[in-house]
């Protein structure tokens, strides 16, 4: 519930009000709280009020009367009916007329603060008119039964001898006319028995009416005129410092009339987006409290070294009901309107970019940005075709074109007629070899790449059969590259990118030549080797005619076996040797099998020889011993 009005309002009340205060606050709409405003409509409060002069309104002369201001009187707040009196009717008239044409649609509410001499139920009526200035009827509500909030806990509607808030609704949709009134009369039934007295026109019971409303205050239109009072829209800065003026004129429109414009302030902003004004307040040049247009003006004098471009104006208008609302919540919502227009400093004319590579093609997507003294006053993307057209003042400035997030142009230029720039930049087609320890390209390592906005590119690349990537269209500037081959790191490079290239990354993968002997020292061929790391086999090779096998690995442990098998002497002979080995430059090391080849005298085929060799000499010796005997 909308609770603030009245609890801001309590302070100094009289302690009978206070300890009355809770069944006060019961009787507050929903309506006064901006969260609940419609986007179409705004809830407008009109407060009723007592006058002393009374004007002369819908064909009378009245005290009674309503507006939006909250300007209270302490000299008649009240109205009494005594007993004997079955029911009373009080008229209220809006003052001034409306000013222009305003819709209400929805619900129309009057909250009203009453008390009687004991507590006795009520019957509560509403009726609206629309009158002109002499008084005949344009439009009439009809007598209404209006839904009623408020009252006695557990009665509500009913009158008490404490003072309550009732608020009064009924769903209305009318369109009144420009110089007629709205009249509503409010009538209270408790019967002959009872007194009502009934509150208005004070801080402490602030009755009024809650207009759904189509219309406000709002800046209809807005002009720049020169020293010279010449409607103008482009200034400039080789004027007189007596001519360097932007004057500004806003014409404001509310349908209640200028009274109800509480505010109406300016910003100006140049073309880098700063503000030179902030929210100043206007004057107030035509226009009175009865008055639909009200003219309003501000000037501002530019320094002869003011930004050239374009320029923003922005019109904030708040009304009473605005003031009030900040007041109470904070916010001027939804109780201001704003309006906007553009003058320049500075004379234009069409300039078009052409964005090209390194090698001369388009360079579509490109972020150009167009900056003076360091501030960007335009800017935009490149079309398909590289090209980007801007509306650009005279002058000199800096352009710089980014592509990917990364700065690749950033020269000066300077403006003084139509013109075409082609700017070529620091996007380049950049390759990437990857090569061992040796020079030896890297096949199918796996690159993860940081562009120059330290983003990745993408995951992953791959290297082809040269140990290659290539990387199309893309800025210089310092590049990451984390290399895996085979699952190891065996590179964390940076490469700072100027031009295609190509660009040599060496890693941290070592040539390990593996040399089999047998046990004299002779090359061995055929033979496996196996190289294993962390449990898992690694790479393997045989040994060739020079008894070697070669290995490309990452830095790191290793365990190197050599597998041979094979017959000598007709003898099978099987060898498994295993040695650590440690890679951190290329290297070369010699595996000797200690049992290539076993002694000949413990071959079969040995003695398969030997043994016919023995048994002859055996028996010529016997043979010769015979004879001799």
């Amino acid at each position: 519930m909308a609770l603030g009005p009245i609890t801001k309002r309590k302070l100094g009340i009289p302690t009978l009000l206070i300890l009355l205060a809770p069944a006060l606050l019961l009787s507050i709409p929903l309506a006064t709280s901006p969260a609940h405003s419609s986007p179409s409509t705004k809830p407008l409060h009109f407060y009723l009020h007592y006058t002393l002069i009374p004007p002369s309104v819908g064909g009378v002369s009245t005290k009674y009367i309503m507006d939006t201001d909250q300007t209270f009187q302490n000299v008649k707040n009240t109205d009494f009916k005594g007993i004997g009196q079955p029911k009373i009717q009080i008229d209220w008239y809006l003052y001034p007329n409306f000013a222009g044409p305003v819709t209400f649609s929805g619900a129309w509410q009057v909250i009203v603060f009453v008390n009687s001499t004991a507590l006795h139920p009520a019957t509560w009526g509403l009726q609206f008119w629309e009158k002109r200035p002499q008084g005949s009827i344009v439009w009439d509500s009809g007598a209404l039964s209006p839904d009623v909030k408020g009252g006695p806990s557990g009665n509500p509607g009913y009158v008490d001898v404490p003072i309550f808030g009732y608020t009064l609704t009924a769903e209305i949709t009318h369109t009144f006319n420009s110089g007629n009134t709205l009249e509503f009369e409010i009538t209270i039934n408790s019967g002959s028995t009872t007194a009502v007295t009934v509150w208005y026109d004070s801080p402490f019971y602030p009755s009024h009416a809650i207009f759904p409303s189509t219309e406000s205050a709002k800046p209809e239109l807005i002009r720049t005129l020169d020293a010279n009072t010449t409607a103008r829209e482009v200034f400039f800065t080789f004027w007189r410092e007596e001519q360097r003026k932007v004057v500004v004129s806003a014409e404001v429109t509310d349908p209640f009339g200028g009274y109800d414009i509480y505010k109406v302030t300016a910003t100006i902003t140049d073309s880098a987006n700063r503000s030179v004004i902030t929210n100043q307040p206007m004057n107030r040049i035509l226009g009175d409290r009865f008055s639909f247009t009200t003219l309003y003006e501000i000037v501002w004098s530019y320094p002869e070294n003011a930004l050239q471009g374009k320029y923003r104006i922005n019109i904030t208008v708040i009304d009473n009901n605005g003031k009030f609302n900040f007041e109470m919540f904070g916010t001027y919502e939804p109780y201001l309107e704003f309006s906007t227009t553009l003058f320049s400093i500075g004379i234009q004319f069409p300039i078009r970019f052409i964005i090209q590579d390194n090698r001369g093609l388009a360079l579509p997507g490109a972020r150009l940005t167009l900056l003076s003294n360091g501030l960007a006053v335009e800017g935009g993307i490149t079309d398909s075709e590289g090209k980007l057209d801007l509306t650009v003042f005279t002058g000199p400035f800096t352009v710089q074109v980014s592509w990917y997030g990364t700065l690749v142009a950033d020269r000066g230029i300077s403006i003084t007629n139509a013109s075409t720039f082609t700017i070529r930049t620091a996007v380049y087609y950049p390759q990437f070899n990857f090569i061992s320890n040796a020079g030896e390209p890297i096949n199918r390592a796996m690159i993860f790449v940081t562009a120059p906005n330290g983003t990745n590119i993408r995951l992953p690349f791959l290297t082809d059969a040269k140990g290659a990537i290539t990387l199309p269209r893309h800025p210089a500037g310092e590049y990451g590259f984390l290399t895996f081959w085979e699952g190891v790191l065996v590179a964390d490079a940076k490469v700072n990118v100027t031009n295609d290239g190509p660009y040599s990354i060496r890693t941290q993968i070592y040539n390990l030549a593996v040399d089999v002997t047998d046990n004299s020292g002779a090359q061995l061929q055929g033979v496996q080797v196996v190289v294993s790391s962390g449990g898992r086999v690694f790479d393997f090779g045989i040994t060739g005619r020079t008894g070697q096998a070669n290995f490309s690995l990452p830095a790191g442990s290793y365990g190197v076996s050599t597998y041979y098998s094979g017959s000598y002497w007709l003898n099978y002979i099987v060898n498994t040797t295993h040695i650590d080995v440690a890679v951190s430059a290329d290297n070369a090391i010699s595996i000797p099998l200690s049992n290539v080849p076993p002694p000949i005298y413990v071959t079969i085929g040995f003695w398969l020889i030997a043994i016919p060799i023995l048994l002859t000499a055996v028996f010529i010796l016997l043979r010769r011993r015979r004879f001799r005997a």
